[in-house]
C-alpha cells in the first residue's frame, strides 16, 4: 500500500469504508484488509481503525472487531463466545478474520489476480491450496492453536514466520507514537503480508499448478511403465512430491498400486535419477528405500553389484540414486521393487532338506525335524550358519507363502497331489493367511530368463492379495478366504511389456490315467525314476499315454515279481482336448495367470449341506444294514 492508501486520505475519496480495531495489530486483520482491497466491492474503500461501536457502525464492512460474524451484514469477527467457524473441506482450524475474509472472498481475489473466470476449475484448486499453505497457519496462530501438543518442549524458537514479522511492525512498548503513526505501520504490515500472499499465489498458479498437471499425466500413464503401477516416469523434471500424495487421494489409488519409485532426468548433469517415494511429503522415511546392499556404493562397483550398466551412485540412506540412462534407472527400479518385501515385513525363509513334492498334505509323523538358522551378510553374499536358533512363536507369522514350485499345481489332479498346496493348507488350518505359488512348465527346459519376471509378477500378486484379502463366510479366520492357489505359466509373454493377464479361477475337476508303470525286475528301466520334483517339473519330459501301460518286457511269467514305477499318464492333464471355461486349467492353457481362492477342507456336494437339525431328517438313512 502506498501513501495514497492512508486511512485519513481514503476516507475523503471513497464511498465505502473498511473498519477494524486500532492499537496493536496482528497478521490476520492486516491480511484481511489487504485481501478486501483486491475485491471489486472494496477495491477503493477507505479504512477506519477504531473500537468505538458507533464509528464501526458507519463502516460498510468490519473485520476482527465488533463481536459479530454475519456475512449478510458484512461483519467478520472471531473473538465472540461460541464462535467455532472453520474453513471446511477437511480443515478444522478455527478461523481468524483473515480466514473469514478469505473463505468468502478468496475465489474472487484469485480470479481477479489471474484474470480468469471464477468458474475455471483452477480457482477451487488454488483456493484450497492457498488456505492450506498460507492462511491456515495465520488462523491458528491468532487463535492460539498449537501446531503440536503443548506438553512437548520445542527444540528451538521460530520468530520469522509471517505472523511474527507482521507483529514486528508494531511500535516498541517504550516508543512514543501517535495513532496516525501506528496506522501507517499497520498499512506497511498489511502491504508486506499481502505481497507475500500474492507472490505465493503467483507461484502456485504459474509453477505449482502446471507441475500438478505433469504429475497427474505421469500417474495416469504409470502402468505403461510397469504393470504394477509402482514406478512413475517423468520425461522432464517437475516438483512431484507434494502433488503425488494429493493426487493419490484424489484418484483413490489403492494401497497396493501406490508408487514406490519416481524416475526423472537430471538435466543439469545429463543423467537420470531414481528416487524413493517418502511415506509423506514432509517425511525423510521412504515407502521402500533402495536396497541396503546398494547404499553408499558408486560407479562400476555399483554396476557390478546390481547387474545394471551405467550406475552412478545410491545415497547412503537409499532414498535416491543415479544412472547414466533412462533404461538404467528403470532397470534399477524394477530390481529394487522386487528384491525384497516392503518395509515393515520380517521375512523368514524355510528351506526343506529334501524334496517334498507330490506328497499332498501329508505329515511325516515319525520324523524328528531339526533346523538351523542362516544369517546372510551383505554385500558379498557370504553368510554363516548358527546351530542356536530362537523357537518360532505361535501366531508369529502373518502370512505363509508356499513356493514357488517349479511345475504347475492347477486342476484337482495336481492340487490333491501337491506338496506346495499341502503346505499352504496346513498353514491355513493353523489360521494363517496362506498362498501357494507355482510356475507352470510349458517349455522343456524352461528358459532361465523367464524366472526373474515370474518372481517379480509373483511378488506383486502376493502383495495385492495381502492388501485385498477376500471374504468367505465359511473361512476359518473370521470370514476370510483360507488360502489362494496361484499358477504362473512360464511362457515368452512374461518378457513382454504387456505381461500376462491375471484372472480369478476355480479348480478344474479332472483325473489321471494310470499312475504306475509295471516293469520286469530284470529291466534296467525298473531302477530308473522320474525327477523327485514330479512329472511336471522343468527337467522332466511330459508324461505321455504310454506311461500307464505294462512294459513289453514284463510277461505273465513275471506277474509275481513285477516292479512298479510311478509314471502317471498326464496326457489329458497337460494337453486336454477341452477344459471348462473359468477353471485354472483353462487359464493356464490360455497363457493367463490363475488365482484360485480355496478352503482348507474337502468339498461336499452343495445340495447335501444341512442348515438345521430339521434339515438332517432328510439325511438320515432309512434302510437298516
Amino acid at each position: 500500500m502506498s501513501a495514497e492508501d492512508h486511512p485519513s486520505k481514503k476516507m475523503k475519496m471513497d464511498e465505502k469504508v473498511i473498519g477494524t480495531h486500532n492499537g496493536t495489530f496482528h497478521c490476520d486483520e492486516a491480511l484481511a484488509v489487504f485481501l478486501l482491497k483486491r475485491t471489486k466491492a472494496y477495491a477503493n474503500a477507505g479504512l477506519k481503525r477504531n473500537r468505538d461501536p458507533a464509528i464501526l457502525n458507519t463502516c460498510d464492512i468490519v473485520v476482527d472487531v465488533g463481536g459479530v460474524y454475519d456475512e449478510k451484514t458484512q461483519r467478520f469477527d472471531h473473538h465472540q463466545r461460541g464462535f467455532e467457524e472453520v474453513f471446511g473441506y477437511g480443515f478444522k482450524t478455527k478461523l481468524s478474520s483473515a480466514g473469514l475474509v478469505y473463505k468468502h472472498f478468496g475465489r474472487e481475489i484469485i480470479a481477479n489476480r489471474l484474470q480468469i473466470s471464477q468458474e475455471d476449475p483452477k480457482i477451487d484448486t488454488l483456493w484450497l491450496k492457498m488456505y492450506k499453505e498460507f492462511i491456515e497457519a495465520i488462523d491458528a496462530i491468532d487463535n492460539g492453536i498449537s501446531q503440536y501438543p503443548t506438553e512437548l518442549k520445542p527444540r528451538y524458537r521460530i520468530n520469522t514466520d509471517v505472523s511474527k514479522r507482521v507483529g514486528h511492525f508494531n511500535p516498541a512498548w517504550n516508543e512514543e507514537v501517535d495513532a496516525e503513526t501506528v496506522d501507517a505501520k499497520f498499512l506497511q504490515a498489511s502491504a508486506m503480508v499481502g505481497t507475500e500472499f500474492l507472490d505465493r499465489l503467483d507461484y502456485y498458479a504459474n509453477a505449482w499448478l502446471p507441475a500438478r498437471d505433469l504429475v497427474l499425466e505421469a500417474l495416469n500413464k504409470r502402468k505403461e511403465v510397469d504393470p504394477s503401477g509402482r514406478i512413475v516416469l517423468f520425461e522432464s523434471f517437475a516438483p512431484w512430491k507434494e502433488h503425488l500424495f494429493e493426487l493419490e487421494e484424489t484418484l483413490a489409488i489403492p494401497e497396493a498400486e501406490k508408487p514406490i519409485y519416481v524416475l526423472y532426468p537430471d538435466e543439469t548433469a545429463n543423467n537420470w535419477r531414481i528416487q524413493a517415494v517418502p511415506v509423506s511429503s514432509e517425511s525423510f522415511e521412504s515407502r521402500k528405500a533402495l536396497p541396503e546392499q546398494w547404499r553408499g556404493v558408486r560407479d562400476d562397483a555399483l554396476s557390478q553389484l546390481s547387474g545394471v550398466d551405467g550406475c552412478i551412485f545410491v545415497h547412503a540412506s537409499g532414498f535416491i540414486g543415479g544412472n547414466k540412462t533412462k533404461e538404467g534407472v528403470l532397470r534399477l527400479a524394477n530390481l529394487a521393487l522386487n528384491i525384497y518385501l516392503p518395509s515393515g515385513w520380517d521375512v523368514k525363509v524355510v528351506i526343506p532338506s529334501s524334496q517334498k513334492s507330490w506328497i499332498g498334505k501329508a505329515y511325516h509323523i515319525k520324523d524328528i525335524i531339526t533346523g538351523r538358522y542362516y544369517y546372510p551378510r551383505n554385500p558379498d553374499g557370504m553368510g554363516e550358519v548358527s546351530e542356536v536358533s530362537r523357537p518360532l512363536q505361535e501366531g508369529e507369522f502373518a502370512e505363509w507363502i508356499s513356493g514357488p514350485n517349479l511345475g504347475r499345481n492347477s486342476s484337482a489332479a495336481f492340487a490333491l497331489s501337491s506338496g506346495t498346496i499341502g503346505a499352504a493348507l496346513s498353514s491355513a488350518l493353523s489360521k494363517v493367511r496362506s498362498i501357494a505359488l507355482s510356475y507352470g512348465t510349458v517349455l522343456h527346459p524352461t528358459p532361465t530368463e523367464f524366472y526373474e519376471p515370474a518372481h517379480q509378477l509373483g511378488a506383486r500378486i502376493i502383495d495385492h492379495l495381502w492388501r485385498n484379502w477376500g471374504a468367505d463366510e465359511g473361512g476359518l479366520r473370521a470370514g476370510e478366504v483360507d488360502l489362494y492357489n496361484v499358477n504362473i505359466p512360464m511362457i515368452p509373454e512374461l518378457l513382454s511389456d504387456a505381461g500376462l493377464t491375471i484372472c480369478w479361477t476355480r479348480i478344474w475337476r479332472n483325473s489321471y490315467g494310470r499312475l504306475f508303470k509295471a516293469y520286469a525286475p530284470r529291466d534296467p528301466k525298473a531302477k530308473q525314476t522320474i525327477s523327485s520334483a514330479g512329472p511336471d517339473s522343468p527337467d522332466e519330459p511330459p508324461q505321455g499315454a504310454q506311461a500307464g501301460l505294462l512294459d513289453a518286457t514284463a510277461t505273465s511269467k513275471d506277474v509275481g515279481e513285477l516292479v512298479f514305477k510311478f509314471a502317471p499318464d498326464m496326457t489329458d492333464l497337460i494337453n486336454p482336448s477341452s477344459v471348462p471355461v473359468g477353471t485354472d486349467g483353462w487359464a493356464i492353457r490360455k497363457g493367463w495367470v490363475s488365482v484360485t481362492p480355496m478352503r482348507a477342507t474337502f468339498g461336499e456336494p452343495v445340495d447335501w449341506l444341512a442348515e438345521s437339525e430339521a434339515d438332517m431328517e432328510t439325511k438320515v438313512w432309512k434302510m437298516k444294514l
